[in-house]
């Protein structure tokens, strides 16, 4: 006999009898797809957490509890089962206070940073922790990067070892707060919950973010807790693979639903914009010489200027290798080699390697269908559209480039039947790659627009892969996959 347990949103609901449960659900409903109810608490929000069994119980579950299933975890089913989620304005200070008692409960709160909207939780809280991966749909060896309100919680909290490294101490003197992640060793104990999935990898990703309402947010949380800092481990707030969100609205997309998981949004929009509109760079500072595991706006070059001219390697992410090629995988083993990706996808490759930082193994950012990068020219741009609606035959080719260069497109297409049939999303301008990074994944969400407008292709225009254009292109070739007419930077 199967046996599982159900958990209700209070905990208190217990079902050990999963074949009576399943007999029971079968007469009430005649059909698989059942909606049952235990307590007033119904399947859609309760997680099923399957005990050690030989068989898998005949129950179809939702979306976000088979992942809860999937990471066989019993962590994190409390948070699966809040209703539909709050939406908070940050100009009340009451309700920065109400999303920091949320988080200091163990629920998930969405709330805007420099970089992108985190989905944030008690980082010492392991269900909370749990819940971050059942709701985003988040491989569970991809890790967390944890936030703090100041560079001195490193030493208020056991994080890492102390004293900091030099180097560590003088990019945190110079970017913190900032879009800087910096990958250091995990201090034996640690104040941080730790995933099993994790526990193999002995470092910890930190940074200090730069935006009123994320730092309103840390300090409302050490108050709740009588004054002790709080660490928050926050992902982008998007589900995994989408394009990550820069504005409430795309948090609300994603999550606003019963079973979304998230209890609240600290909407942050009219205090201060998502202004860099890139996850953070993220630096492991483990090795040497340091590597970019994923670039970000503060570049290689800004990194060595303030580390008095050291290098700074930039990770390369595995891919199909031929006999002759083999690149660099960070991790315990430090090679990936023709014979250990041979036949084998990225995500495959990653599942076996454990990365110290987001962002490292996975395609995301990308939207429902797939984009081509066309390259920096014009003409290019002009000669991909059109291969799209000739050689391809899509019905609807969507466009994102410079705002220039969409008039451009549009311009030479006027007296064409494929006019009408573009979408073009403008992205940034001409000569401004902060614009373009900003405008990035409010340009990709848009294309998942309701029909008619959705195309059935996105051609992308590529960048120059220099500063702010290598995280430019780093997202891009991860929503691309292997649609590129341009070499990854």
């Amino acid at each position: 006999v199967a046996y599982v347990t159900l958990l209700s949103f209070e905990g208190r609901t217990e079902l050990r009898d999963c074949a009576a449960k399943a007999r029971w659900a079968r007469l009430r409903r005649r059909r698989r797809n059942v909606g049952v109810r235990f307590g007033g608490v119904s399947e859609r929000r309760a997680a099923w957490l399957i005990s050690p069994v030989t068989r898998t119980p005949p129950l179809v579950c939702t979306r976000s509890t088979t992942r809860l299933m999937h990471m066989s975890t019993n962590a994190g089913s409390a948070a699966l089962g809040c209703s539909a989620m709050l939406h908070l304005s940050s100009e009340r200070d009451e309700h920065v206070r109400q999303a920091a008692a949320l988080l200091c409960e163990g629920r998930l709160v969405a709330f805007p940073t420099e970089t992108v909207y985190g989905l944030g939780a008690d980082a010492a809280n392991l269900a909370a922790i749990s819940a971050i991966y059942a709701a985003k749909g988040r491989p569970a060896n991809n890790p967390l990067i944890v936030h703090l309100a100041s560079a001195r919680d490193l030493e208020r909290l056991r994080i890492t070892p102390l004293p900091l490294p030099p180097l560590a101490s003088k990019l945190a003197a110079a970017f913190w707060p900032g879009p800087l992640t910096l990958v250091l060793p995990r201090e034996s104990p640690c104040d941080l919950a730790v995933l099993p999935s994790a526990a193999r990898v002995n470092t910890v990703a930190v940074r200090v973010p730069n935006h009123p309402v994320a730092l309103a947010l840390l300090a409302a949380a050490a108050q709740a807790r009588g004054g002790a800092p709080v660490a928050i481990a926050a992902p982008s707030a998007n589900l995994s693979g989408r394009p990550s969100p820069t504005r409430c609205a795309h948090v609300l997309q994603d999550f606003d639903r019963e079973e979304g998981g998230v209890a609240a949004v600290l909407d942050g929009d009219a205090v201060a914009p998502c202004r860099v509109g890139l996850e953070s760079t993220v630096v492991d500072l483990t090795e040497d010489p340091p590597l970019i595991l994923r670039p970000g706006a503060i570049s290689a070059g800004m990194l060595s200027a303030a580390a008095d001219g050291q290098p700074f390697e930039i990770y390369q992410m595995p891919t199909r290798a031929t006999n002759e090629q083999s690149q660099t995988c960070v991790n315990s083993t430090p090679r990936v080699n023709a014979e250990t990706t041979a036949g084998s996808s990225v995500e495959a490759v990653s599942m076996q390697f454990a990365p110290k930082a987001p962002g490292m193994m996975y395609r995301h950012y990308a939207p429902s269908m797939p984009v081509i990068i066309a390259g920096e020219s014009r003409e290019k741009l002009l000669a991909a559209v059109r291969n799209a609606f000739v050689a391809e035959h899509h019905p609807k080719v969507g466009l994102m480039a410079t705002k220039e260069s969409c008039e451009f497109v549009r311009a030479q297409l006027s007296k064409e039947p494929h006019a009408q049939h573009v979408f073009a999303v403008p992205c940034g301008s001409d000569g401004d790659l902060q614009s373009v990074a900003r405008d990035l994944y409010e340009a990709l969400r848009a294309f998942d627009a309701e029909a008619p407008l959705r195309p059935s292709v996105v051609i992308a225009q590529s960048v120059a892969p220099e500063g702010v254009g290598a995280a430019i292109m780093n997202r891009l070739m991860k929503a691309a996959g292997a649609h590129a007419d341009c070499p990854p930077s």
